[in-house]
């Protein structure tokens, strides 16, 4: 159950995965599936802007370096990365809101590199998806909301109450309502 301080923001910022330069997508491409898990801090301090975490292994041969780039409106991040709930193969960091009330926005920034295992080199996907699972609200005044930049195309269910806004530097970003979803 959520509260008023808590916000699951499955990530603002997977933001910067996007702009990673990723190759022209071509319709037959099929998207890597990736596994997010054992995280080790490899520089800075945990959960600080600045701190660094190597995720080993999140595709044969590639591992994920996330920068925690910011933290805004009083959030903090209270894991880089939560298996105990949601889908244990992907990336749920957990940030925390202020709980005190009037703070307008608050969400951690993060970036993602993706390097070959063996040298250590960028890695590009020529095609990538991303899926951001469980942006609702508290039932009270929390609503969650994720980014993304450099999106090619953005895909809503019919029946999904997210509100979409594009915004300044080619960032989209999905705002969910404050009602809660349970499961």
């Amino acid at each position: 159950m959520k509260t008023n301080s808590t916000l699951k923001c499955i990530v603002f910022t997977l933001v910067t995965i996007l702009a990673l330069n990723f190759t022209a997508v071509n319709a037959q491409c099929v998207a890597p599936a990736m596994v997010w898990q054992n995280p080790v801090l490899i520089s800075g301090t945990a959960g600080q802007p600045g701190a660094v975490y190597k995720f080993p292994s999140v595709t044969p041969g590639v591992y994920a370096k996330v920068f925690l780039e910011s933290l805004v409106g009083g959030a903090t991040l209270t894991s880089i990365d939560d298996n105990t709930y949601g889908y244990s193969a992907a990336w749920q960091p957990v940030v925390r809101t202020p709980s005190v009330m009037g703070v307008s926005s608050s969400y951690a920034s993060f970036r993602i590199e993706f390097k070959d295992s063996a040298t250590g080199a960028n890695h590009t996907f020529p095609c990538f998806q991303l899926s951001f699972i469980d942006v609702d609200g508290d039932n009270v005044g929390v609503r969650e909301f994720v980014a993304a930049k450099n999106a090619d195309s953005v895909i809503v269910s019919n029946t999904s109450l997210l509100a979409l806004t594009w915004l300044t530097g080619n960032l989209v970003q999905a705002t969910g309502p404050v009602l809660n979803f349970n499961g």
